[in-house]
């Protein structure tokens, strides 16, 4: 494959420690699986052959997809660049009657418990006419971004297309914040145990794919409004689940959602775990007449974090929760005491800036899906493709319907505007 010229500038060369957020995920991965899926439903013929080189060659590009995670008892984990670790590559025939959402739900109840081994699979079903590509990865090691960077590779390694330039090293946002790197625990334990898996049961995968109509109608009244659709989603579906779930018509409704940190730290085009967490709360009072205004307040909630500074605070103060060396049920259970789960977590990937169509086969959908809180939370992923909004839920505590009586809102609320 030939490579172009690309430069990546403030790299962290490996082996490096986790900084905060990737030690975090990297205690849930242990517990629980928090690995995200991405999912892409193909139209055309892609070849099942020649994967190992397809990978390998996109193996080259990402420090990660060629490191593991390691952990020494007293010392931090650390991500440690490897030559002998191949992505596992699955592949099986795509019957008609297979859905995407339940290739979703087999990835997701499967964890990369201490991320010893490969920090990332891939998984084809392919048919004469269509296909399925799935990747999963370590959530320490790569937010939904990367994973989008990824899959584009991927599918541009199929189809014989030329690559970018590998990446030097792995991002580190503690240097991106102009931060000292992690200090040591303050208090160790005795002993590390490692976990080589970790899985779940029962999880709910669940997708909608708003109309070119009403995904042009949302777009507009967003714009004339200036509400985030992000936000307008969010509140919408709390509404939509206020309806059966008792608890939520009598308390606020917590949201929380992910920040891509790469455009106010221009690296746009940077891979790794480069994210922050904003959140807010829809209001018990709320109902569908005040829906916009609620979109409204939930934006700017969202917007009051999404600066360096907030994002800086937020990963110092998960340096005070780091101080401690502890295993990873204990670090859970520390963790659900300070910090309550959240009822929906939303992200917004807009439109995706990837190629669509290849020689011989092209993008249908894409969806994402990752389990939050113990499969708990509403995890919400929201990605727009050929004029259409997609929304795919996954969760191990699914509301009937939602993502349809969410599509029945924002009508309502599109049309009602208009008249």
């Amino acid at each position: 494959m030939e490579f172009s010229k690309l430069q990546i500038d403030r790299a962290t060369a490996l082996p490096r420690r986790l900084d905060s957020f990737e030690e975090v995920f990297w205690h849930f991965e242990q517990v629980h699986p928090y690995a995200p899926v991405f999912a892409v439903e193909l139209d055309g013929w892609i070849s099942p052959e020649n994967w190992t080189e397809h990978l390998r060659t996109v193996q080259s590009r990402y420090p990660l997809l060629r490191a593991r995670i390691n952990k020494i008892p007293g010392q931090r984990p650390s991500f440690e660049p490897t030559n002998h670790i191949e992505i596992p590559f699955r592949r099986a025939p795509l019957d008609k009657d297979d859905r995407v959402e339940t290739a979703m739900e087999r990835e997701l109840v499967i964890g990369f418990g201490d991320g010893n081994g490969a920090l990332a699979r891939v998984s084809l079903l392919h048919a004469s006419d269509r296909a399925i590509l799935l990747l999963a990865a370590h959530h320490a090691a790569f937010d939904g971004r990367t994973m989008m960077m990824i899959v584009e590779d991927l599918l541009r390694a199929a189809s014989g297309k030329p690559l970018g330039a590998p990446f030097e090293g792995a991002a580190d946002i503690c240097q991106l914040f102009s931060l000292p790197e992690n200090n040591g625990y303050s208090t160790l334990l005795g002993e590390v145990i490692h976990s080589s898996s970790s899985r779940v049961k029962d999880v709910h995968v669940e997708r909608v794919f708003l109309s070119e109509a009403l995904t042009a109608s949302v777009l507009s009244e967003c714009k004339a409004r200036c509400v985030n659709v992000r936000a307008l989603v969010a509140a919408t579906l709390a509404e939509a689940g206020r309806e059966d779930r008792i608890e939520w018509q009598s308390r606020p409704v917590t949201v929380a959602s992910p920040i891509d940190l790469r455009p106010m730290l221009n690296h746009e085009n940077t891979p790794g775990l480069l994210i922050g967490l904003g959140s807010a709360v829809v209001p018990a009072a709320t109902s569908r007449q005040t829906l916009w205004q609620t979109a409204s307040n939930l934006g700017q909630a969202f917007q009051h974090t999404a600066n360096v500074e907030a994002q800086k605070l937020r990963s110092l103060k998960l340096r005070e929760f780091l101080d401690h060396e502890r295993l990873p049920h204990a670090f859970m259970q520390t963790w659900q005491t300070l910090m309550p789960s959240p009822d929906i977590m939303i992200n917004n990937y807009g439109q995706l800036p990837l190629q669509e169509d290849y020689d011989d086969f092209s993008i249908k959908t894409i969806s994402s899906g990752s389990i939050a809180s113990l499969g708990l939370t509403q995890k919400v992923s929201m990605i727009s493709l050929r004029g259409k909004i997609g929304i795919c839920i996954a969760t191990c505590d699914p509301i009937d319907g939602i993502l349809a009586k969410t599509s029945a809102i924002l009508s309502e609320a599109c049309d009602s505007s208009r008249g």
